[in-house]
């Protein structure tokens, strides 16, 4: 459905914007998915030490599975308003985020250093397309007179998943999640 367009904004501007009739529902799914990228980089950086001894890695070995992240989400960022532009956001961004949920499951499971540096590679690129992606999403989903909320909310999300990563982080490794069934930390 096409929304009328207020005098102030020319109609050529406007005319290529198809809006839904819920709008604030794929702008919430986007900036969760953004929110969660950020969050997954934090964590891995304060649980990077949990990760190195829960491995048997060496201090220069754990570095490398928090780069192999970022250096690939890095890498796909810009392509990601290319691949926007082309495929379609939403396209791109279920995808995505598919394969980011879908190898996010893995790590757990993996004992090997290569294999999870490799799965850790494949989740990068797969987020790297959802923090350019987003705010053109939220740009094209919301009418102009809400755009400086969703910026708002965009730029909330940067700050909220830097600040709470240390608490879950903390709250992972101190609390009932990281102890075994005696209720003490195993050796």
């Amino acid at each position: 459905m096409s929304v009328a367009a207020p005098a102030k904004y020319p109609a050529s501007i406007l005319a290529a914007f198809t809006r839904s009739d819920h709008p604030a529902i794929g702008v919430a799914a986007v900036i969760l998915g953004a929110c969660i990228s950020s969050l997954n980089t934090k964590l891995t950086t304060f649980g990077l030490a949990d990760i190195r001894g829960g491995l048997g890695l060496g201090f220069d070995e754990g570095s490398w599975v928090n780069t192999a992240f970022t250096a690939s989400q890095m890498l796909v960022t810009p392509a990601a308003a290319w691949m926007s532009t082309v495929l379609g956001t939403r396209r791109v961004l279920l995808w995505t985020g598919t394969a980011f949920t879908v190898f996010s499951l893995l790590p757990p499971f993996i004992h090997d250093y290569d294999t999870l540096i490799a799965v850790q590679m494949i989740r990068g690129l797969a987020v790297g397309a959802f923090i350019p992606a987003t705010l053109g999403f939220v740009l094209r989903s919301l009418a102009p007179q809400w755009w400086i909320w969703g910026i708002a909310a965009y730029s909330f999300r940067f700050v909220f998943s830097s600040n709470i990563a240390g608490a879950i982080e903390g709250w992972y490794s101190e609390g009932e999640i990281g102890r075994g069934s005696s209720g003490r930390t195993p050796c």
